[in-house]
C-alpha cells in the first residue's frame, strides 16, 4: 500500500489540501509553529535594527514628494526651476537623499 493511500485512508479524500490534495503522489508538507513577533524580535534584535534603518540613497520624484509632505508637481517644478538636482539613470529621473536634505536645510536657514 503506497503512503498516499495511507493518508487518504487517515485523513480522506477531502481531508487534504493544497498540493497533496491536487497531486496525490506526493506527501504534503508539515511546517512548524510561526514564530509570533516576539519570538522573531527574541531570536534576531540586531537583524530587525538593520533592516528598520534602511534608507534609500536616492528616490523618485513622486517618492521624494512624500518626505517633505508637498506634491508631486512641486517636486517637478523645483527641478525645473534647477533648486532641486536629480540624477537620470535610463529614463528614470532619481533625486538622492542628500539632495533633499539639502534642499530642506536651505529652506530652513
Amino acid at each position: 500500500m503506497g503512503v498516499s493511500r495511507k493518508l487518504r485512508e487517515i485523513d480522506g479524500p477531502s481531508g487534504m489540501t493544497g498540493n497533496a490534495a491536487r497531486s496525490p503522489g506526493k506527501l504534503p508538507t508539515v511546517l512548524g509553529p510561526k514564530l509570533s513577533h516576539g519570538a522573531r524580535d527574541a531570536a534576531a534584535p540586531e537583524a530587525e535594527a538593520r533592516d528598520s534603518v534602511l534608507v534609500p540613497l536616492a528616490v523618485s520624484p513622486r517618492k521624494a514628494a512624500q518626505y517633505p509632505d508637498v506634491g508631486h508637481d512641486a517636486i517637478y517644478q523645483l527641478l525645473n526651476q534647477g533648486r532641486l538636482r536629480s540624477v537620470k539613470l535610463g529614463r528614470r529621473r532619481l533625486i538622492p537623499m542628500t539632495e533633499l536634505q539639502r534642499f530642506l536645510s536651505d529652506e530652513l536657514a
